[in-house]
């Protein structure tokens, strides 16, 4: 399918909302059916990847392994020049927080996250500034 016929179809939109809700089996699916859907992005120009490190989709994320292109996906910024780094250190969704019992335990959680992806081989070329 060309890039037209895959918005029209919402194939973009359909892996968006897979990777904010964490349906890995959808993902790999359509990615074995057409690899270039993981390159799908908002009008924020925010991926698959993004949206995963958004929502705290841990296993959306280990995703990032199995694909071949990862500098172009690990290196894109955003509309607001915000790479991953950036996004993983922003405070995780209040339905993500209000499941741990307090705060201490949310912060301790939150830079749990932040360093899974900092240190992440594939993100250790990037500048968090």
């Amino acid at each position: 399918m060309s890039e037209a016929e895959l918005h029209e179809a919402s194939a973009y939109d359909a892996m968006l909302q897979a990777a904010k809700n964490g349906i890995t089996e959808f993902i790999e699916s359509m990615k074995d059916a057409n690899p270039d859907l993981l390159l799908a992005m908002d009008e924020s120009k925010r991926g698959i990847f993004a949206h995963a490190i958004m929502n705290r989709q841990e296993e959306v994320f280990k995703l990032i392994y199995d694909i071949e292109s990862k500098m172009i996906i690990t290196s894109r910024e955003d509309a607001l020049e915000n790479n991953l780094l950036h996004i993983a250190a922003e405070l995780g969704p209040s339905s993500y927080l209000d499941c741990i019992s307090n705060a201490a335990l949310q912060m301790q959680r939150e830079l749990q996250w932040f360093r899974v992806i900092k240190y992440n081989p594939l993100l250790l070329n990037l500048d968090f500034i």
